[in-house]
């Protein structure tokens, strides 16, 4: 039985020139007996079904090409991309692929809004990536940029504003701040350490040097002597 006319359906694609199209096509030409026309999975005769042919690639080594045949079903299942989302085949001549899968038209989107993420910006994370029962082994989801600063975002402890991860941040030892020289600064003098040496203090100040740390430190004492000194009762004489 003939492959691609006594079957429907049944046709090798394979690329080059017309010519060569049709040598090739000569020596694919088989005949099979009706009960050995079946699919190479199941065995099921695909004499009157719809059946594919796929090269196999079990035979790396040889010099000509060879051929297996299956039933509809166990093609799709073998050749058919799996969407992560729905885990159903994906049948439609059209997908969304990312993070090296193909994904269902509309079902790569945001875990949060369920915003269509196909074309658009966005970042993997673990649901409970910072609770402290959290595991490297929970698989990460998509999220879209809104969504992930609202769950995820850190503030500055700077200005206290919320840190957007397009704006970048600066993070050290658990406290971040605005990766600008608006908020990454010298605490006493101003002056911006983007890409410069800093001495952290443990109220969550930064400064350039040792001497404007020491110079912060004395100006706060001074300023906490004078209100114990304004706090004090005032003595009034009898």
């Amino acid at each position: 039985m003939e492959i691609g006319s006594q079957i429907h359906c049944v046709k090798a694609i394979i690329s080059g020139n017309e010519s060569s199209n049709q040598r090739r096509s000569q020596r694919l030409f088989r005949y099979y007996h009706i009960d050995c026309f079946t699919c190479c999975e199941c065995n099921q005769v695909l004499v009157d079904l719809k059946g594919f042919v796929h090269p196999d690639n079990g035979n790396p080594g040889s010099s000509s090409l060879s051929y297996k045949l299956y039933c509809g079903r166990h093609f799709v299942e073998l050749f058919k991309p799996r969407c992560p989302k729905c885990q159903r085949l994906i049948f439609d001549d059209e997908c969304t692929e990312a993070e090296g899968k193909a994904w269902h038209i509309g079902h790569f989107c945001c875990t949060e809004c369920q915003r269509s993420l196909g074309g658009q910006q966005y970042i993997m994370a673990q649901s409970n990536q910072k609770s402290s029962t959290s595991s490297p082994c929970e698989p990460k989801k998509p999220y879209c940029l809104t969504c992930f600063d609202i769950l995820f975002g850190d503030l500055c402890e700077e200005c206290g504003e919320l840190i957007c991860c397009e704006t970048g941040a600066i993070v050290h030892e658990g406290r971040s701040w605005h990766a600008d020289h608006r908020c990454f600064r010298c605490s006493l003098c101003m002056k911006n350490l983007l890409g410069q040496p800093f001495l952290p203090a443990m109220d969550g100040r930064i400064y350039c040097s040792i001497s404007c740390s020491q110079a912060m430190q004395a100006h706060r004492k001074k300023r906490l002597k004078q209100r114990q000194q304004q706090s004090r009762p005032e003595k009034h004489e009898t």
